[in-house]
């Protein structure tokens, strides 16, 4: 196994895709993932692309196929339901699929 160096980057993008802004008086937290998913069509697709980063990265630093399939899967759920007008934007906002995915790649990477 090799050890995965995260770097700035990665926290920041899945901070600004999942969780940058919180709601007032809430301990709900949403980001730019959600915003751009109210996009009819294109939002949902567009942020799909931009979560393949973590990918990537998986790749690149031969994460086993396992997870990198649990990975591509949350991408997957959240685009296909999130595509879902109104009831996919609140799910966009709870589901999280880049924080997920670098919570599966930091585990990988603790082992």
């Amino acid at each position: 196994m090799k050890k995965i160096h995260w770097n700035r980057i990665d926290d920041f993008l899945a901070h600004a895709l999942d969780t940058q802004y919180k709601i007032p008086f809430t301990a709900i937290r949403f980001g730019w993932d959600a915003i751009i998913g109210l996009i009819p069509g294109a939002g949902d697709t567009l942020m799909a692309f931009i979560s393949f980063y973590f990918i990537f990265r998986a790749v690149h630093n031969n994460v086993p196929f396992k997870i990198i399939l649990a990975m591509i899967a949350n991408i997957v759920i959240e685009w296909l339901l999130g595509s879902i007008p109104v009831v996919g934007d609140i799910f966009d906002i709870y589901f999280k699929s880049n924080i997920r995915n670098l919570q599966l790649l930091r585990k990988y990477s603790a082992q």
